[in-house]
């Protein structure tokens, strides 16, 4: 983890409202966030921001969450890897799937915090 005391989550997600929710919800427990608006948005963010984790927050197709898990995985090997189980009721291989209320609680498991 790159800050010891604040982990810094890439949050993907295209509605305005729900990641502005989402970010102040992170914030308030404790984490950072960087966002992306979709995939491909994501994808290029991270070859500039290094990330502790990824948490998807809409849906992805399955080809596209492999290719960000993989490219998650050059950048950071082994980093938590989050999906909303509201919008990926089977999570894809490589995800872990929770559902929104629990997600604080998965991501602290996940950070040993």
């Amino acid at each position: 983890m790159l800050n010891e005391t604040r982990p810094l989550l890439l949050v993907i997600c295209s509605d305005e409202n729900r990641l502005a929710a989402l970010r102040a919800s992170l914030r308030s427990a404790g984490f950072l966030s960087a966002s992306g608006r979709s995939v491909e948005a994501a994808i290029s963010l991270l070859s500039q921001v290094r990330v502790d984790g990824c948490v998807v927050a809409d849906p992805v197709e399955p080809l596209d969450a492999h290719r960000l898990h993989d490219r998650l995985e050059q950048y950071n090997t082994g980093c938590p890897k989050l999906c909303i189980l509201d919008f990926h009721p089977e999570p894809t291989s490589g995800w872990l799937g929770c559902d929104g209320d629990g997600l604080i609680a998965r991501l602290y498991e996940c950070f040993d915090l």
